[in-house]
């Protein structure tokens, strides 16, 4: 269950090259959602920092209704990704809805002493993904 989620909030992963790069190949893949997947690496922590504060400032009452519209469909959505095994082109539908949370999240914490520093950790985790994964699929290959 944890791969599975793994694979459907970074994934499809963009240090995994093509097999060729010839037309075929990279048309026949994902490899066209690579650019969009490092904008969604860059702001996957801003949106959900975003995400939490506006469903908290909901909670208490102290949210706009077209953005806790948006909230709610914002989390319907994402729910149905991670339940049902949508290609990822269907998260890429919600991005821009996810991008206004991500300024929200950005413009909460960027003032925070620990949000640069979690920050990098994110980045370091996404990077030590990368590396693990990699070298799993060298050592399957084999």
């Amino acid at each position: 269950l944890a791969i599975q989620m793994i694979r459907r909030i970074w994934g499809p992963f963009v240090w995994v090259p093509p097999p060729a790069f010839t037309p075929r190949a990279v048309l026949g893949g994902d490899y066209l959602l690579y650019p969009g997947m490092l904008f969604w690496y860059a702001l996957l922590p801003w949106m959900l920092a975003g995400l939490a504060v506006t469903g908290w400032h909901l909670i208490l009452g102290r949210t706009a209704f077209m953005l806790g519209a948006a909230w709610i469909f914002a989390m319907l959505y994402w729910a149905q990704f991670v339940v049902i095994n949508l290609p990822y082109r269907q998260r890429e539908a919600l991005f821009p809805v996810l991008a206004v949370f991500a300024w929200l999240g950005f413009e909460h914490t960027r003032h925070r002493p620990w949000a640069r520093k979690a920050y990098a950790g994110y980045w370091l985790a996404l990077v030590t993904l990368a590396a693990a994964h990699t070298v799993t699929r060298m050592m399957v290959a084999r």
